[in-house]
This record gives C-alpha cells, structure tokens and sequence, in this order.
C-alpha cells in the first residue's frame, strides 16, 4: 500500500474550474505533504501497482474498482468495509476527506500496512491527503471523477468502478441514487473526455444541487454510445426518509435486508449489531478477519497461483 500526497484545492467563483484541475492533478507529479508531529511515520509516498494482474475473459469474473470514503472517525468503519469486500482480483482506494485530521489518514494508511495479506497482493491504496466534501455541492461529483481517475492511473485493468461508503456494507461474499456501478469505459469517457457531452454537463451540474445525484445519469443517457447500457437497479438496500436525515438500519430490518436481491446495505452504524449479523450469517466473516473465499487458502504464500486470483 503506498500513500500518495496529492492536493486540490476549491475555487468558490469558477467551481467548474475545479473539477478539471481535480483531474489534470492525477496526471502531474504526486508531491509530498508538510511533515505534522502527530503523523504516524510511513515509508513511501506514491501508489503502488498490483503485483499481479488478475487473468481476464470468459470463465473469469470481472475485476472492480472500488473506492471507499469516509470523514472523521471513519477509519475503523473502512478498514471493515474493506475486509468484507476483499479480494485479490479488484482495486480498492480508501480515503478520508478533509473533515479528519491528517493523523486519521495517515492511521488509515498504518492500518492497511499492517495488513499481511494486503501488502503481498499491493491492490489497496490509500490517498493521503484530502479535501473538503459537500454532497450537496459539486464538489462530491469531483471527488467521485478524481477517485475514478486515480484508479484508471494507478492500473486501468479493471471492469466496473463501485464507490461505497464508510456506512455501507456488503450483502454478498466476494466470490460470488448516487450510489451507482459504472463501467471502466464510461468513467474513462468521463475523464478523458473524447466527446464534449462529460464537459458540457460538468459546467452545468456544478451550479446544480446534489450533482452527484444526476451527473452520471444524465451523461449516459445523453450519449449515443452508453444510453441503451443501463438498469435502474444501483443493488443497495436502503430506506428514502421523508426527511433529509437518512434512515439508520438496524437489526430490526434484517429479515427484508437479507431476503432481497441487494450487494450492499447502507447506512449502518459503527458496530451496530446488524453487521455481526451479517458477517456470520450472510458473508461467513470471523471478527477482525477478511471475507473468506477460495483465495483464502493462499494466505500470500503461492500468489503465483491463479486460484489466488480467481
């Protein structure tokens, strides 16, 4: 797992602005951050590659690209997210937005270091410094666009980008709304932009509330290549309150949770009882461990195998 110490910074009267230097960032050099006396000390400070590229096509599942957010206090909540999502063949990049200190993010990366399994597959990376995040600005389409386009840089092997947050969690084993599963080449459509659709909308939806809501949708269904690609299906299992303030899960909505066909449930709390429920019956999880899977038996000993990868 490597750090890397990338900065954007956020413009309040040319906000469209922000998102093509958000990307442009990701292909110019990486530099570090000023040293803080509470950082946890970590060894490297750029991306690291998988080891291994996953073998593709028919009888091989696709690859997915995930990234993972989360905001002060969410460390432990990713760090579990991860574990119950893992597996060799996919990327992950986790990161923490501006509202944690830059001893959280660096934790975050000492956390995933430590991981012995992590570190002999090299596909989970952490992005060490942040920005601010408002969900209900544009500024969360443009941390969506640039986690896509660090993925895409850091290895462009992959099928199907996913984002998840801190909140949500996994209804089925690995082996087997904004929130959205986009294709590789539509998120490279986005941010290479090769047509003018991507650019065009991203100045509109930057004066637009909850952009993130809308962007990629409009996107798709405005473009002749990738409009008659889609399902109105995001596979997660939540509730729309009738207010604002999301709806928490709980124990109580295990039953529907578990008898429906979602990959994920979201929002749950930090340690609700629900996701112990859900690591024993559903995804076969021991408490602190990673999702069990026929990759399982490697354990980073013979990742030269290709059951390590299936």
């Amino acid at each position: 797992m490597r750090i890397s110490k990338v900065y954007s910074w956020f413009y309040g009267y040319y906000p469209w602005m922000v998102v093509f230097a958000t990307t442009l960032v990701l292909f110019g050099s990486l530099s570090k951050s000023n040293n803080n006396q509470d950082e946890v000390p970590l060894k490297a400070s750029k991306f690291q590659k998988p080891l291994r590229l996953p073998n593709k096509g028919y009888g091989y599942p696709p690859v997915l690209a995930y990234w993972i957010s989360g905001s002060k206090g969410d460390s432990n909540k990713m760090v579990r997210v991860l574990k119950a999502i893992y597996h060799p063949r996919n990327q992950y990049l986790l990161q923490l937005d501006s509202g944690s200190s830059d001893y959280e993010r660096e934790n975050l990366g000492f956390l995933i270091e430590s991981e012995t399994v992590l570190q002999t597959f090299g596909n989970v990376n952490v992005e060490g410094k942040s920005y601010a995040v408002n969900k209900m600005g544009s500024s969360a389409l443009a941390a969506t666009l640039h986690a896509a386009a660090l993925l895409l840089k850091i290895n462009s092997d992959w099928d199907w980008f996913i984002p998840l947050s801190a909140s949500s969690y996994p209804l089925l084993n690995q082996d087997g709304s904004p929130w959205v599963i986009l294709s590789r080449s539509f998120m490279e459509f986005c941010i290479y932009g090769w047509d003018n659709i991507p650019r065009k909308l991203l100045m509109y939806f930057t004066n637009v509330a909850y952009p993130l809501e809308t962007y990629f949708h409009t996107v798709i269904c405005n473009s002749f290549e990738f409009q008659n690609t889609t399902l109105s299906n995001d596979l997660r299992y939540d509730i729309i309150p009738k207010s604002p303030k999301p709806k928490i899960l709980n124990t109580s909505k295990y039953g529907e949770i578990v008898a429906g066909e979602s990959v994920f449930a979201q929002p749950i709390q930090e340690d609700d009882p629900l996701l112990n429920m859900i690591d024993e019956d559903v995804l076969h999880r021991m408490p602190d461990n990673f999702v069990p899977g026929s990759w399982s038996s490697c354990q980073g000993i013979n990742q030269g195998e290709d059951l390590c990868y299936r």
